[in-house]
């Protein structure tokens, strides 16, 4: 009786060690540099044409490893014309990769492209005319920056930014403007969270 009681033990104890090993465990936990984050920027933007303005932005991502991650990019992209009561702004919508390269310090730079879509709103109050119209066109980015890692869930950064968009069309009270590709430059500031 004793034996069987011993045996019945092991039996249960190698059981709960095989539903160990073969039960799922989180990304995080297989890989601490997998999971998802979000990030906030801000910074000056420039436009061919334009005086100086504003860039905006917010993302949501997820690092399949500590190299290579994927992410969806938005914000609010504003510049004034030079000689006119006139904006032009953009509201991107781009899915980027991210290449990390962590080099074993606080600092890790990085590099990423994008493509998707952007809407672009032209304002305009000059010359009798006070109206907007938007236009979805084509976009595409890439950029480029160094982070540093407060922690292992905060970072903060420097980046360079390039957003370039496609020939977009506006009608204006019942006038038609169009706009070549608009190429915009961000440098700026970022904050990131892991989740």
């Amino acid at each position: 009786m004793k034996k069987m009681h011993y045996l019945i033990h092991g039996a249960a104890g190698a059981c709960t060690l095989l539903a160990a090993s073969v039960m799922p465990v989180s990304a995080a936990e297989m890989d601490p540099d997998r999971g998802w984050y979000f990030n906030v920027e801000a910074g000056p933007n420039w436009a061919e044409d334009a005086d100086v303005g504003f860039r905006l932005g917010g993302a949501v991502g997820y690092n399949l490893h500590k190299h290579f991650g994927v992410e969806f990019d938005t914000g609010w992209i504003w510049n004034e014309a030079e000689d006119a009561d006139a904006s032009l702004s953009h509201i991107p919508l781009i899915v980027n990769g991210v290449f990390r390269y962590p080099i074993n310090s606080k600092w890790v730079p990085y590099a990423g492209a994008g493509i998707g879509g952007a809407y672009s709103i032209l304002s305009i109050d000059e010359f009798g005319l006070d109206d907007n119209d938007g236009d979805f066109v084509f976009a595409w980015q890439f950029f480029g920056g160094v982070r540093y890692v407060i922690n292992d869930r905060m970072s903060v950064g420097a980046f360079y930014k390039y957003l370039g968009t496609g020939d977009s069309e506006f009608e204006i009270d019942g006038i038609s403007f169009e706009a070549d590709d608009v190429s915009n430059h961000t440098v700026g500031i970022s904050f990131q969270m892991k989740f």
